[in-house]
């Protein structure tokens, strides 16, 4: 039984979509919970400190991610903001929903 749970489980995920969203066809055809999980990998990307970052790189991750925290935004926040952006500017739409993901967050956040 344990198994048939982890094969469900391993089966619904989506990291695996991560690497193949290139642009907004992609994004179109994934399902409301995969777009979720690539939501939460990207943002984690985004973010996530290195020791090589610069000073200003530091700065600019963690400005980004206190403007999320401040605005209680979640990852359904998240999958809007990149439809939002998708839907506003055409030109965009042969980038991957990463890109869109980080201008959407520069329109919100603006720089440090």
């Amino acid at each position: 039984m344990k198994y048939f749970i982890l094969f469900v489980l391993l089966s619904v995920s989506s990291p695996i979509w991560a690497g193949f969203v290139n642009n907004k066809t992609d994004w179109d055809g994934m399902s409301y919970s995969q777009k979720l999980g690539y939501v939460q990998g990207a943002f984690d990307e985004h973010t996530l400190l290195s020791t090589q970052d610069s000073d200003e790189m530091t700065a600019l991750k963690e400005h980004r991610m206190n403007c999320v925290v401040d605005m209680r935004m979640s990852s359904a926040g998240m999958v809007e903001l990149i439809d939002n952006m998708y839907r506003n500017d055409v030109g965009i739409w042969q980038y991957s929903p990463n890109i869109a993901m980080i201008q959407g967050l520069y329109k919100m956040c603006g720089m440090p």
